[in-house]
């Protein structure tokens, strides 16, 4: 089972019980053990002081305000002093963390603090420590995340102390000053000013003076405001660039004490009344918004998603939409301030606001311009003319230089030339050679591989002549069956009736449409000859059921018409006349279905002389057909009747 140690250090925040809560509840869920230690760094070493953190004991610390663990910004874990200046930690303190964390046997520990704590964590990973870093800091000056939580905390509670003092400054027309925490960054401050209706803001980032602050509360006046409210941070730099604070050896310096003093200076050159308000540490207490609730609770899950990954030495940070990480000295290193031309400086200026560095009237005009700086400034005639001359120079310079290169190169490459020519390397040759029969070995796998695809083409072409002669020999066998089928129903009509005069069937092409209303027709007359058949003893019935087979044949072809009507003349009697009718059917039916073979033939024919690869399978011959089939059998049951009838 992995075991995770967390702490906070530095100034305490709103949202720390929230992290603390976040880890301890994902490490229950992924089987890990929590172990928190006390009092921040200190909890490390001498005395180790640390408590098991249980779902049990966090419960109900989502909303509070503090640190269940301690904190302290503090002792011997100090690690920067001034702005930014990093201080290196006694390594028998390094050495001590290590050998609580091997005897603890803890395989990550989470450093929940601000950029002086998270330069601690620095060390310990450069010493070897497995650390991961959670920004925390009511100042939100961490470059690497846009946001840490306890910022918005105490955005709140500046906007509510800026709401309550706007009501009784504006009952006794005063001017009041609102001095807020940050350190050196003016986003609280910034932040507080724009959302509470300040009228100046006085940050770090923005040089201001006086008589552009003081010039604001009259042009206020002459407006008929008789208040006026200022945001001061507690890092900005008086006139003349002075911090305000207490410097103590050893530790990062104790800023406050700038509200002050802009109060007496405005006093002593304006002669009004003004008031002076600190809120300190009432930014740091509380209970977190939900903002920071929902930040911090994500810190804390995420910093242990770091130590499952093994990313030690790396901060869990907000770039959202994205929860990512980015190395703990990347995130020290640089220090976040307000960008002076910012959208947020740029805003507040539209809304008439002053930083106190321009004059009143003046705060709105250009609001969105960008100031032009020295980088962005064009260079002057002579500027140009000296970068042209010194850029010839160089250029001169570089040639020479290259041919002197080149030709010291080319000296080179022709004493090696030399010397390889006056040498007799036998290993060349035989490289060669080697060379060659590798040559002459793939050319033999091409010949090889040509001549394999040119034999298995052929047994292709082998394989579809010989399909194409068993498909012609089959058509020639179905139509030598079909012929004599033909043969023996023509032998037994004649045998029947006598000769039989033979239809001549036209030559031309009968269309399909003709065809099925022949068949039609021949069907009708079967059915008409069927009833005379029963009505034989009625030899007026007879009469007419003859001539409604002689209408009916009327709609085939006139060589079948004229056949009907000279067996019709030559037989009087009823059932001579039915006998003839009969047979002449059959007849009719063997010619259609001859015509049928010859045209289907044809066509297979001609279809086996365009195809490129001879016949094809999708070419049926003519006794596959269900059309000649159906035609056969009727021939033949139409004799069978007919000699049934003539016995």
């Amino acid at each position: 089972m992995k075991r995770i140690g967390i702490l906070t250090s530095g100034g305490d925040c709103p949202g720390l019980n929230a992290v603390i809560r976040g880890a301890v509840k994902s490490c229950h869920h992924l089987g890990y053990d929590c172990v928190g230690f006390l009092k921040g760094y200190e909890g490390l070493y001498d005395p180790v002081q640390y408590v098991h953190l249980t779902q049990k004991n966090t419960e109900g610390i989502l909303n509070r305000g503090g640190t269940i663990l301690g904190s302290t910004n503090k002792g011997r874990f100090a690690a920067t002093v001034g702005v930014q200046d990093r201080v290196e930690l006694d390594p028998e303190l390094i050495n001590g963390v290590k050998e609580t964390i091997n005897q603890l046997s803890i395989d990550g520990l989470i450093c929940v603090g601000g950029d002086g704590s998270l330069a601690v964590a620095q060390q310990f990973h450069e010493n070897g420590i497995p650390v991961v870093g959670v920004p925390k800091t009511i100042d939100n000056d961490l470059s690497a995340t846009a946001f840490t939580f306890g910022f918005d905390s105490a955005i709140e509670c500046a906007t509510d102390a800026l709401d309550r003092l706007h009501t009784t400054a504006a009952s006794h027309e005063r001017i009041m000053v609102l001095e807020v925490m940050g350190r050196h960054a003016g986003w609280i401050a910034l932040h507080a000013g724009i959302a509470g209706g300040g009228d100046v803001i006085l940050i770090p980032e923005v040089e201001w003076d006086f008589e552009h602050v003081c010039h604001k509360i009259l042009h206020r006046e002459s407006q008929g405001k008789k208040f006026t409210l200022i945001v001061v941070a507690e890092g900005a730099e008086l006139p003349g660039g002075a911090l305000v604070g207490e410097q103590v050896e050893g530790q990062q310096m104790k800023l406050g004490g700038v509200g002050r003093a802009v109060v007496e200076e405005i006093e002593r050159k304006l002669h009004r009344e003004a008031r002076l308000c600190v809120l300190g540490h009432l930014q740091r207490g509380g209970n977190p918004t939900t903002f920071d609730r929902v930040l911090a609770t994500q810190f804390g899950a995420h910093a242990v998603r770091l130590i499952k990954e093994e990313r030690f030495g790396e901060m869990i940070c907000s770039q959202p939409p994205e929860m990512t990480s980015v190395p703990i000295m990347e995130a020290v290193n640089v220090l976040r301030q307000v960008d002076p031309n910012g959208p947020a400086v740029q805003a507040a200026r539209a809304l008439g606001i002053s930083f106190g560095d321009r004059p009143a009237d003046g705060c709105g005009l250009s609001a969105f311009d960008h100031p032009v700086t020295d980088e962005d400034a064009f260079a002057t005639e002579e500027e140009v003319a000296a970068f042209e001359e010194e850029l010839h120079q160089v250029e001169s310079e570089s040639e020479s230089t290259e041919v002197d290169a080149l030709e010291q190169a080319t000296s080179v490459v022709a004493e090696e030339v030399t010397e390889e020519v006056a040498e007799e390397d036998t290993s060349e040759p035989v490289a060669e050679e080697v060379a060659a029969s590798e040559f002459v070995n793939e050319v033999e796998d091409e010949i090889e591989e040509d001549t394999t695809e040119e034999i298995a083409e052929t047994q292709d072409a082998a394989e579809l002549t010989s399909d194409f002669e068993e498909d012609s020999e089959d058509a020639e066998a179905e139509e030598e069956v079909a012929n004599e089928i033909l043969d023996m129903v023509a032998d037994a009509d004649e045998a029947v009736n006598g000769s039989v005069v033979e239809l001549e069937v036209e030559e031309e092409e009968v269309s399909t449409a003709e065809l099925t209303a022949q068949e039609s027709a021949i069907d009708q007359a079967f059915e008409e000859t069927s009833n005379v058949e029963e009505d034989n003893s009625d030899s007026e019935t007879t009469e007419e059921d003859s001539s409604t087979v002689e209408e009916a044949t009327t709609e085939k072809p006139e060589e079948t018409e004229e056949v009907i009507e000279e067996n019709s003349s030559e037989s009087e009697p009823a059932s001579a006349n039915l006998e003839v009718d009969l047979a002449e059917l059959v007849k009719q039916k063997l010619a259609i279905a001859s015509a049928n073979f010859e045209k289907e033939d044809a066509e297979l024919n001609a279809a086996e002389d365009d195809s490129e690869w001879g016949p094809s399978e999708s070419l049926a011959s003519p006794a596959d057909s269900p059309f000649e089939e159906d035609l056969l059998a009727e021939a033949k049951s139409a004799l069978e009747e007919a000699l049934d009838n003539k016995e």
